[in-house]
C-alpha cells in the first residue's frame, strides 16, 4: 500500500538505492544537514533487536515463494525521512511500492575503489563469520553466543541480507570474490538505472557536494562543505577490538568455570556439613 504523507502518515522522501561504502555515511550526513533523519547500518547497531529481527524478516519474505508484502512504515514511524545503505538499499524496489513520491538515491564511485573499501571496513566480520574455520575461530564464536550474545543475531542478519543475498556467500577477499563482487555491485547498478523512472532517480557520487541533492529535493544549497566521512579506519580499528575481545573469550569462560569448580569444591563440603548441623537441631517432623 502506498504511503502519502499526512501529518498522521509519515513518509520517506528518499529511497537509497546504491550498495554500503559508496559514500553512504557522507551522504546520510548531508541528508540530515537538509533536515532529512536518515536511517543507515549505523541505526540498526543503535536501535537493536527489534530492528534486526526487522531486517531478517524483510527478507525471509521476499524470499518466500511467492514473495510476502513487507511493510517499511516502522522507518518513517520511528521519524525518519530518507534511507542509505545496507539493509534498506538492498529492499528499494519493495520500498518504492510503498512510497511511490520518494526520490530514488543511487550512491555510486569506482567498483575497484568500492571493493577495496569493503574488503578493508565492513566485510572482515563477515569473513571470521563465515569463512575463518581455524579451531580457534569456532570456539571463539561459539563463546560469543555468551560473552556477545546480541553480536550474532546483526551478523547472521547482515550474512543473510548482503553477503549472501548479493554475494552468494564468496570470501570477496579472494580474486575469485573480487571478481563476483564487482560483476555484482554493476549489476545493481545498471538494474537501478533500468527499473527506477528517471524523473525519481538520482545518481550521485559524494564528491559531487550538495547541487545534485539539493536539486533533486528542491532544498536550498547549505553555506557549509558538503561532509566528508571516510569511517574505514574506525571500522578496522572496532574489528580489532571486537576479534581480540572474541579471542580472549574462551580464556574468560574457561576461567569461570575452573573458579566455578574450584568454589564449588571448597565450598560444597561446608554446605554438607551445616546441613547435617541444621538437622540434628530442628526438631524431627515425626516428634
Amino acid at each position: 500500500m502506498a504511503n502519502i504523507e499526512t501529518p498522521d502518515v509519515p513518509t520517506l522522501r528518499v529511497i537509497g538505492a546504491g550498495f554500503g561504502r559508496t559514500g553512504t555515511l557522507s551522504t546520510k550526513m548531508a541528508l540530515e544537514q537538509l533536515g532529512l533523519p536518515c536511517y543507515h547500518m549505523l541505526e540498526v547497531f543503535k536501535l537493536g533487536k527489534e530492528h534486526v529481527r526487522f531486517w531478517a524478516d524483510a527478507a525471509e519474505r521476499r524470499d518466500a515463494s511467492p514473495p510476502q508484502p513487507i511493510d517499511f512504515s516502522l522507518l518513517p514511524a520511528a521519524g525518519y525521512r530518507a534511507c542509505v545503505d545496507w539493509p534498506a538499499s538492498t529492499f528499494y524496489r519493495e520500498m518504492m511500492e510503498q512510497f511511490p513520491d520518494a526520490k530514488v538515491l543511487l550512491t555510486v564511485r569506482d567498483p575497484e575503489r568500492w571493493h577495496a573499501s569493503v574488503v578493508s571496513s565492513i566485510f572482515p566480520p563477515a569473513a571470521w563469520y563465515l569463512h575463518d574455520r581455524a579451531w580457534y575461530d569456532r570456539l571463539a564464536l561459539w563463546c560469543s553466543r555468551f560473552t556477545l550474545p546480541n553480536m550474532l543475531p546483526i551478523v547472521s542478519m547482515i550474512n543473510r541480507v548482503v553477503w549472501s543475498g548479493h554475494f552468494g556467500g564468496v570470501d570477496l577477499r579472494t580474486e575469485h570474490g573480487k571478481q563476483v563482487a564487482i560483476a555484482e555491485y554493476e549489476r545493481h547498478i545498471a538494474e537501478v538505472r533500468r527499473v527506477v523512472p528517471p524523473e525519481k532517480l538520482v545518481e550521485f557520487h559524494a564528491s559531487q557536494g550538495w547541487a545534485p541533492l539539493c536539486e533533486a529535493l528542491d532544498l536550498p544549497v547549505p553555506d557549509v562543505p558538503f561532509p566528508n566521512v571516510n569511517s574505514s579506519a574506525e571500522m578496522s580499528r572496532n574489528h580489532i577490538i571486537i576479534r581480540t575481545y572474541l579471542y580472549v573469550s574462551p580464556l574468560l569462560a574457561l576461567g569461570a568455570l575452573v573458579g566455578a569448580a574450584y568454589a564449588a569444591h571448597r565450598y560444597v563440603p561446608w554446605v554438607s556439613l551445616g546441613q547435617r548441623i541444621s538437622s540434628s537441631l530442628l526438631p524431627s517432623s515425626s516428634k
